[in-house]
Formats: structure tokens, C-alpha cells, sequence
């Protein structure tokens, strides 16, 4: 159910666009759809400022409980909203006023969900739970691809795409009442027990730990541009480039989210018996080199090729997302303030790298007209990917007092 409400507004882009954008220019239109997605962003960091400070004082429970329900009660409006030709102006802004919502409430949804999974694994399988939180993410966008699938075919009436975001608030109740059950982290109760909680942790992270801070917005900036690629931009542009039907396009975007589980599941694993930073570092390299060949062979109309290149794209960004959490929950922050550090540096990073990958791509590929446009962004952010992790501290060996270089620390894992 992670995320399901997210990704069912991206699958629809190209429905919501000609109902809530219309233009005589389709382009504009696409343009304008892609806007509503991305911008909202900017809202994700002011939800992680909020959610981060309840969850790192008051608990992380707290903020699974209240996050999970304010992502959902948007996208039943979504689903409920009149179209352009209806009230005219009132439902783009209705729209992109619920995309606000649900975007200051990712800010500590997803950051709650990985910092709770991560502080309640075993120390030996830290990469396998951190992977979890993936799978758990891609398994709502399948639920989602599918519902939306079975809406859009031809013998159901064309106001049927609504019925996905009518069933995210049925998810959202039944998310809630599953984590209103949950046990507390472990390790929050034991800061709690020590009386380790900071009054401000927001404060606390910027005084003692600015390095931390720029490495994780960094890793976040890299690793939120390609999953946005991926889930986003690549189904919105195959739909023109291969002359698709949305029904196809769903299919086809839960054939890349069902192999994206088990490639998760797999390098969770490998990176716990390799070492995570290892590991994220081979993954980002490889992304470097195959993202071009999968915008290369869609560009030259060649489907086979694309979807070919398209799996091992998947392959290696899951090597590189796998292992995230654990390191940036466990080893860039301290305890007390790492559900705060986290959705701050992820909500900055979704507001001007993850949620804007796919406005960026397309204006990219419409301004130079070739591939090389969106493929630079993209390899620029893994750039930032590899800066990070080259130069990102271990807060687990400064307790220690082991004197590493950034090269050792990456190379150990």
C-alpha cells in the first residue's frame, strides 16, 4: 500500500493532463500535466520539517498513523474532482491544491516508513530490511497499474480511471489501522529510555552534523531523479513514442515495478554479504552507462531494445536502492535526530531533483531534440550519487574513534 496514491497520479498523467490541462497544443498540455506533478514538490520538505520533529520527539508511530491518512484523503478528491470542462480554472487548482497535500505528507511518510523498518532489523540484514521499504513502495504501484487497468478498458465508461484514487482512501483507513497496531522502534525507546530526545532536532542537525546533511541530499538528489525516470518519465514517454494505449502502458509499467521487487529483494541480500556503500556505488556506475541506451533505442522506435535496456536499468538502480536506507538511517545521523535529518534532506531533493525529473527530461529532449538532453540530467545526478558516498562520515565508526579515509569507508561498506 506504500505509496500508492503517488505513483497512481503518475500512471495517469496522461489521462489527468487532457482533462484537467486541455490545449489545442498537445504538447502544452503534456507540459502542463507533467508542472502539476513536480512542482508541488517544493511542499515535501516544510512535511518533513513537521513529520521529522513529531517523529523524532514524540515517536515514529505517531507519524506512520497521521501520514498514511493524509496522503489518501487527497486522492479520493482527486477521484471525486469536476474536470476543466466543468468549472473551468477551479480544477487544475483543486488538483494541484490536493497534490500540495499529498506531497507535505510524503515529506514524513516515506522517511517514517524507512527509519521505523531499518531501527527494528537485525544488525546482520540491515540492507534486506532498508530494500523492504522498495518493495513495499513498487507493490502499491501494482496494485494501483492494476485497478487502473482494469478502469480504462473499453467496456467500462470513460469516468472509470476514477475509481484507483476512490480505492487509495479504503488503502489509507486500512494502512492506518495496521500501523495504530504496530510496536514502537526499538531504538527510539531506548534514546527515550536514556532521555537522548532533543527538544529541537532540526536545530541539532544543522549545528552537528552539516556534512552528513549535504551527503544525504546528494544521494537523495541522485537516487530519487532515477527513480522518477523510471516510474514517471519512461512510462509517459513511451506512451507517444511507441503509439501506446493507456491500457498498455499500465501493463507494461507493472511488468518493469514487478521485476523491480524481486531485483530489490535480491540485492538486499547481496548488499548485506558485500557491503552496502560497495554495492550502491556499483549500481550508480552502471546506471551512468545504460540510461542513454534505453532513451537511445526510444528514440529510434526500437521496443524490443528498449524494454531489454529498460531491465537492466531496473537491475542496477534497485542494486543502488536497495541498501539506501540502512546507511542513511543508521549511519549518517545519530538516533535522536535521523527521522528529522532524513525527511528534511529527502523533501529538499524531491522538490528540485525527484519530482521535477520528469518536466526536466521532457524539456531536455524538446530543447536539444536528442536523447543526450534528458541522459546528461540524468548521469549528472548520479554524479551527486557517487560524490556522496565518496565523501559521506559513518556515525557508527566515529563512536568509535576509527580514523578512516572516504575511500576505505566506501570500499568497506
Amino acid at each position: 500500500m506504500e505509496h500508492y496514491d503517488l505513483l497512481l497520479y503518475a500512471h495517469f498523467l496522461h489521462v489527468i493532463g487532457p482533462l484537467f490541462f486541455p490545449n489545442t497544443n498537445t504538447r502544452i498540455t503534456s507540459l502542463m500535466a507533467l508542472l502539476s506533478y513536480g512542482s508541488t514538490y517544493i511542499f515535501k520538505p516544510l512535511g518533513g520539517i513537521v513529520f521529522g520533529h513529531i517523529g523524532d520527539t514524540k515517536g515514529r508511530k505517531v507519524v506512520l498513523g497521521s501520514s498514511i491518512l493524509l496522503m489518501s484523503f487527497p486522492s479520493v478528491i482527486v477521484g471525486s474532482l469536476p474536470t476543466y470542462a466543468d468549472i473551468g480554472v477551479w480544477a487544475p487548482i483543486s488538483l494541484i491544491l490536493c497534490r500540495v497535500l499529498q506531497s507535505f505528507s510524503e515529506g514524513g511518510e516515506t522517511p517514517g516508513a524507512a527509519v521505523f523498518l531499518v531501527e527494528s532489523s537485525k544488525k546482520n540484514n540491515v540492507a534486506f530490511y532498508s530494500s523492504l521499504i522498495g518493495v513495499a513502495i513498487y507493490c502499491g504501484g501494482i496494485l494501483g497499474s492494476l485497478i487502473g487497468y482494469c478502469s480504462v478498458t473499453s467496456s467500462l465508461p470513460e469516468w472509470s480511471w476514477r475509481i484507483p484514487f476512490w480505492f487509495g482512501g479504503v488503502l489509507g483507513i486500512i494502512g492506518f489501522y495496521i500501523r495504530f497496531k504496530a510496536l514502537e522502534s526499538p531504538k527510539f525507546k531506548e534514546i527515550q529510555k536514556k532521555g537522548q530526545i532533543k527538544k529541537v532536532p532540526f536545530l541539532e542537525v544543522f549545528k552537528n552534523h552539516k556534512k552528513s546533511v549535504l551527503c544525504n541530499i546528494g544521494l537523495a538528489s541522485g537516487i530519487q531523479s532515477i527513480g522518477m525516470f523510471n516510474i514517471a518519465y519512461i512510462p509517459f514517454m513511451s506512451k507517444t513514442v511507441f503509439s501506446l494505449e493507456t491500457s498498455q502502458v499500465l501493463l507494461l509499467t507493472t511488468f518493469f515495478m514487478g521485476i523491480c521487487i524481486l531485483f530489490l529483494l535480491l540485492h538486499g541480500v547481496l548488499a548485506d554479504r558485500f557491503g552496502n556503500r560497495k554495492w550502491m556505488i556499483l549500481g550508480s556506475i552502471f546506471c551512468c552507462i545504460l540510461v542513454p541506451f534505453v532513451l537511445h533505442y526510444a528514440d529510434t522506435a526500437e521496443f524490443f531494445s528498449f524494454v531489454l535496456m529498460q531491465i537492466a536499468l531496473c537491475f542496477f538502480f534497485c542494486a543502488l536502492k536497495a541498501p539506501l536506507n540502512a546507511i542513511t538511517t543508521l549511519e549518517f545521523f545519530p538516533t535522536n535526530v535521523t527521522f528529522t535529518a532524513n525527511a528534511f534532506c529527502w523533501g529538499l531533493s524531491g522538490a528540485f531533483f525527484g519530482g521535477l525529473t520528469p518536466l526536466i527530461c521532457q524539456l531536455l529532449k524538446d530543447w536539444t531534440g536528442s536523447f543526450w538532453g534528458p541522459s546528461c540530467y540524468v548521469i549528472f545526478c548520479q554524479l551527486l550519487v557517487l560524490t556522496a558516498i565518496y565523501f559521506a562520515p559513518n556515525v557508527l565508526t566515529n563512536k568509535k574513534k576509527v580514523k578512516t579515509s572516504p575511500v576505505k569507508n566506501a570500499l568497506k561498506g
